[in-house]
């Protein structure tokens, strides 16, 4: 029974407490408020997008490593160092947060190095409209290290050279070809058997054609870095957020009113308590 008069008491006087300061919780929330939204309106924004890109010999470890060298001028705020790594100018260098080297597919830590062929790329940047020459000059920069340089160089001298063995083949049936319709290619004269259908010549020849025009496509696209998709340029701020920053100003407010009715109320009562002089 002394319990429940007792939590009755502490609730009476709580509920006392939050009426006394309630007025100036709510001035405080508001005032709060008021300075998060002009922490929103101030601070420069942040916005972020990502990229997809795709590289037969970027390897995420290397792509990670290169990435992180840009963070750390970025860091250090190196712009003119910066920009001419991306082939950008330092002023447009500037407007860049950080850059991170993503795996697109779930549970990326488990496969081989092998198998991660596409990254994301998300970029945190000031200004959405530099997002283009970011993107071009990252592609250029994954691209020109030597070991994917080295790659495409193989790539396109591999293509290169089966596009001559099939001129070569084309060349030897075209030539068999005219043999055959003169007459050479038969066994014992025109009207005895012959070693091929005239239709073979036709169809080995247009197969060798079309396998070469798909290896010429494959020169040209042969690149050591593509981008799959490149950058949105999103509306939203990643930071600051409205919202948020409006929320965090009022709790604020009110945390550092609380604070103040507290310490005062421990005071007097500390006062109350000590002996009279």
């Amino acid at each position: 029974m002394q319990d429940e008069i007792d939590l009755l008491d502490l609730g009476i006087k709580v509920v006392g407490f939050f009426r006394k300061i309630f007025w100036q919780l709510v001035i405080a929330a508001a005032l709060g408020a008021g300075l998060g939204f002009g922490f929103f309106s101030l601070v420069p924004k942040q916005y972020e997008s990502k990229m997809l890109i795709q590289s037969e010999k970027l390897t995420y470890s290397l792509g990670k490593s290169l990435l992180d060298d840009l963070n750390q001028l970025a860091l250090e705020k190196s712009w003119d160092s910066l920009g001419a790594k991306l082939g950008i100018t330092a002023t447009n260098a500037e407007t860049i947060i950080a850059i991170h080297l993503k795996s697109p597919i779930d549970r990326a830590d488990q496969l081989k190095e092998s198998e991660k062929s596409s990254f994301e790329i998300i970029v945190r940047v000031y200004d959405l409209t530099k997002l283009i020459l970011i993107q071009n000059g990252l592609e250029k920069y994954l691209g020109n290290n030597h070991f994917t340089l080295q790659f495409e160089t193989m790539k396109k001298e591999y293509y290169l050279a089966v596009i001559s063995k099939l001129d070569e083949q084309i060349a030897k049936l075209k030539i068999q070809q005219e043999q055959f319709d003169a007459g050479k290619l038969y066994v014992g004269g025109k009207d005895a058997a012959y070693y091929f259908d005239p239709s073979v010549f036709n169809s080995r020849i247009l197969d060798c054609e079309l396998k070469k025009l798909k290896y010429q496509d494959s020169v040209k696209l042969v690149k050591k870095v593509k981008v799959i998709t490149g950058f949105m340029s999103f509306q939203k701020p990643v930071f600051p957020k409205l919202r948020q920053s409006v929320l965090v100003g009022a709790a604020v407010g009110v945390i550092v009113v609380l604070a103040i009715a507290l310490l005062r109320r421990l005071n007097k009562a500390l006062k109350s308590d000590s002996p009279a002089a």
